[in-house]
């Protein structure tokens, strides 16, 4: 008798567990990818899409003329901060992921002074003033002056574009970024970059 129970109990106990374990699991399995890799699953602008825009923007922005003219002139690299980028696209946009790509970018590139940080009370005010959409007014844009201790400020902006028939949607981000020197107001550089995705909707509900 006694072998008996010894034999029966772990199958018993083994009988509770598995459904607990079947339970658990469920369907879901999680596979683990580099954050660089391109994934677009929704097609909305996502971290992706920021990274590769900004690390594009800064280098074009760092290649041209005005950053040796300013060094010749001046003797010394440049000191640039980033304000606020504006979001115009009517779709959630989380323009701080943005900001943050591009400030890496200025930063890890060596050939300028960062400035930081990014205007945060202007950014906080403002997204405060337009709600949780994501979306920036015009009205909300910062001044390029009172900037002490900074040569050049970045600003910029994120449209975009859409075209849908039946069961397929053309998109379009289009994103400016302008270079403004706050002594002589004049922009220094303009950059624009598009990205364009074609999603298919297998039943045309968008």
């Amino acid at each position: 008798m006694k072998k008996m129970v010894n034999c029966v109990l772990p199958a018993l106990l083994l009988a509770f567990a598995l459904p607990v374990v079947s339970c658990g699991g469920g369907n879901r399995t999680v596979q683990r990818t580099s954050a660089d890799e391109v994934t677009d699953y929704s097609g909305r602008w996502n971290d992706t899409d920021a990274r590769l825009v900004a690390e594009e923007m800064i280098n074009d922005c760092l290649s041209r003329p005005w950053l040796n003219k300013f060094k010749e002139e001046a003797g010394r690299a440049p000191v640039v901060r980033v304000r606020l980028v504006k979001n115009r696209s009517r779709e959630h946009i989380d323009v701080n992921v943005f900001t943050k790509q591009i400030e890496r970018a200025l930063l890890n590139s060596g050939e300028i002074e960062f400035k930081a940080k990014t205007d945060e009370i202007n950014q906080l005010r403002a997204e405060q003033e337009e709600g949780a959409s994501g979306f920036v007014s015009d009205d909300s844009a910062p001044d390029i002056g009172n900037e002490a201790g900074v040569d050049f400020v970045l600003i910029g902006q994120i449209n975009m574009m859409l075209d849908q028939s039946d069961n397929l949607q053309a998109k379009t981000y289009q994103i400016t970024m302008e270079l403004h020197n706050t002594t002589t107001a004049k922009k220094a550089w303009i950059g624009e970059k598009d990205i364009k995705k074609i999603i298919k909707q297998k039943k045309s509900t968008w």
